[in-house]
C-alpha cells in the first residue's frame, strides 16, 4: 500500500473490505495494515497478532514498539515493521 491508500475494514459504512482513498476516511473506520505501511492515523490496536511499529519518527524511540490490547495505541506517521 503506499501513503495515498488505506484499507478499511468493517466500519459502520460497510462489512466489505475496499481501498479507498486516505481523504474519506471517517472516524469508526479499521485500516488494514501489512508490514511496511504507514499508519496515516492515530488509533487504537484492535485485532491482529505481532503488530510491530517503528515509533522513532515521532518519539526518538529507537526501539519497535509491540502492540497490543494492553498496549492499543498507534500513531501517525509511524510504520508497521516486521
Amino acid at each position: 500500500m503506499s501513503d495515498h491508500w488505506h484499507s478499511v475494514g468493517p466500519s459502520d459504512r460497510s462489512s466489505i473490505a475496499a481501498l479507498l482513498s486516505r481523504s474519506p476516511m471517517l472516524q469508526g473506520d479499521m485500516l488494514i495494515l501489512d508490514t511496511g505501511d504507514k499508519v496515516i492515523a492515530d488509533g487504537l490496536f484492535v485485532q491482529g497478532h505481532g503488530l510491530v511499529i517503528d515509533e522513532a519518527s515521532l518519539t526518538g524511540e529507537s526501539d519497535p514498539q509491540n502492540k497490543s490490547p494492553a498496549k492499543p495505541w498507534l500513531r501517525a506517521g509511524t510504520q508497521v515493521r516486521m
